[in-house]
Parts: structure tokens; C-alpha cells; sequence
């Protein structure tokens, strides 16, 4: 029996699945920076304990919610950012 042949794909190629980094690269502002911001939040959401609520530095420099106290935790590594990350713990005032 002949296979069939079939016709090249038109498809275009995908960044690889490890993204949103990957991703990051090739979409433009604004969105581009979304991906990082929400991979950002993951990362930090998932160091969170029961309860707990950590925040970059970004917080406090773009906002100062009232009832919130923010105690420093330091700088962590976390995956895909090549730079410690400060977090910091939301707490009621």
C-alpha cells in the first residue's frame, strides 16, 4: 500500500513550553510584561505558607495601603528571574 502524502505545514513554530519567559521574548509591551509580571506572582504566591501573604518590593513603591503592615523577609532566587527577588509580608496593621 502507498501512504498518502501530505501537505507542508503552514503552521508557525511555537516558542517551547517552558514559558511564560520564553513567551516574554517575542510578544511586545504591554502584554510581554504581563506574562512577567503574572509569572512573578506565581512564583511568589507558591512561597506563600497557609494564610500568608507575600509581595515584591513593587508594593509598597506603587502603593501604601492603610491597615497594612509590611514586614522585610529579604531577597530570594526564584526560577526564571535572574535577579533575587525582595519579598515582603502583608500583615494587618
Amino acid at each position: 500500500m502507498q501512504q498518502a502524502q501530505r501537505a507542508p505545514s503552514t503552521r508557525r513554530a511555537r516558542p517551547p513550553r517552558r514559558c511564560p519567559e520564553a513567551a516574554d521574548d517575542l510578544l511586545t509591551p504591554p502584554l510581554g510584561n504581563s506574562l512577567r509580571t503574572v509569572n512573578l506572582a506565581a512564583r511568589i504566591a507558591a512561597r506563600a505558607d497557609v494564610g500568608q501573604v507575600l509581595v515584591s518590593q513593587s508594593v509598597p513603591e506603587s502603593a501604601s495601603p492603610e491597615g497594612v503592615a509590611l514586614v522585610e523577609l529579604g531577597e530570594l532566587r526564584l526560577e526564571g528571574f535572574a535577579r533575587p527577588v525582595r519579598l515582603l509580608e502583608a500583615r494587618r496593621a
